[in-house]
């Protein structure tokens, strides 16, 4: 899509990483204004766009009757003369020898009880299932593969270590794969050199189109991957190849079982529940296309410090995109957002903003804030 010429902060891409050529944009936002510019030839573009009583015991059935041995006992003293009866201690019962529940991590009864089928004792606090791990979760508005981003990707696979995965990260540039095999590799070779340097070992994803996400020897690689990351390019063709698919559908259930996921720019703006177009040339209806809606309600902008200075009036596009009752997450350049769906902290240079109906709160770098972005899973 042609865009308008402005000035590039230092960490964002040169541009012998432009995705595709200069070109005329027609039409306008609704309403904004109409001065669009044209790119040079060859400049960058990213538009991103969770108490019986004692007695026998009868086989087979419990009885409710009083033991048939009562006494009058010795002193009665209740004062209108009247008899009374003693409880007598049943006949004593053999005793078994304590067992522990096969789910308690440290051999103990808990609180003087055994734990229940649950798998933990009665008042004890739920524990974390060691193989389901804590779901995490970095949104780049710009820079992947970039050194300000190594502290994201550590956070990441740390986070995916406490849940036993091994460490590995698999690429994706799917985003990218419409602008030619070329762009294609030429992000999965800085994502790998990027992964090299923070000597985790990666590997690149060949998955370009729906029938490579149909693949289950693809897919196979997510059930042990400590990262699945997915780089920039066009959302909607991404969210177009992904959804419904055997490699997305693991992604999402791994995802639960200590898989962390990042993405930058495109890899994020399919998320939610629309998902811009950047191959569209108007402004419109037709520029927004299902998105996977991992975050359901959610709409995301990265890139949003810089997108007015592409186009003159983007962002209100966008944020007039945003279906009623869903949120908009915008993120700046060289920022991330790191979390779990519901605790978020902001890493990187940039800002990160929430728009709620019709008001936005901003959380500069290394602010911490809640919003449920992503339901916890039941």
């Amino acid at each position: 899509m042609g865009v308008a010429a402005g000035p590039r902060k230092t960490c964002v891409r040169r541009p012998h990483l432009a995705r595709r050529r200069a070109g005329p944009l027609h039409g306008r936002a609704r309403g904004r204004p109409r001065g669009v510019r044209t790119l040079r030839a060859g400049d960058p573009v990213h538009l991103l766009l969770p108490l019986r009583p004692a007695g026998p015991r009868v086989a087979g059935r419990r009885t409710r009757t009083l033991s048939g041995c009562v006494e009058r006992p010795r002193h009665d003293r209740d004062p209108a003369r009247r008899p009374g009866v003693l409880f007598e201690r049943g006949a004593p019962r053999t005793l078994r020898a304590s067992r522990v529940h096969r789910e308690l991590p440290d051999g103990s009864r808990r609180r003087g009880r055994a734990a229940g089928p649950g798998g933990r004792a009665r008042g004890e606090a739920p524990r974390q299932d060691a193989q389901r791990g804590v779901t995490a979760f970095a949104l780049l508005g710009s820079g992947e593969f970039e050194p300000w981003a190594e502290p994201v990707d550590r956070w990441l696979l740390d986070r995916a270590a406490e849940a036993g995965r091994d460490g590995s990260v698999l690429i994706l540039p799917t985003a990218s794969a419409p602008e030619g095999d070329a762009v294609f590799d030429k992000w999965g070779t800085m994502g790998l050199e990027h992964y090299a340097a923070l000597q985790a070992p990666a590997e690149v994803v060949p998955l370009k189109t729906r029938e490579d996400a149909a693949s289950e020897e693809l897919a196979a690689g997510l059930a042990t991957a400590s990262v699945v990351f997915f780089s920039g390019g066009n959302p909607a063709y991404l969210a177009t190849t992904l959804a419904g698919t055997a490699f997305w559908t693991r992604v999402v259930a791994e995802l639960d079982r200590g898989l962390s996921f990042g993405g930058c720019s495109a890899g994020i703006a399919c998320l939610g529940q629309v998902a811009p177009d950047s191959a569209a040339t108007r402004f419109g209806d037709d520029m927004w296309k299902p998105g996977l809606e991992l975050f359901p309600g959610v709409v995301f902008g990265p890139h949003w410090d810089m997108l007015d200075t592409y186009i003159p009036g983007l962002r209100d596009v966008i944020v007039q995109g945003v279906p009623e009752g869903s949120r908009l997450l915008a993120v700046d350049e060289c920022t991330a957002v790191l979390g779990d769906g519901q605790r978020w902290r902001v890493q990187g240079s940039g800002t990160a903003s929430l728009y709620d109906a019709g008001t936005w709160e901003r959380f500069g770098p290394g602010a911490a804030f809640e919003a449920e972005l992503r339901p916890s899973p039941a």
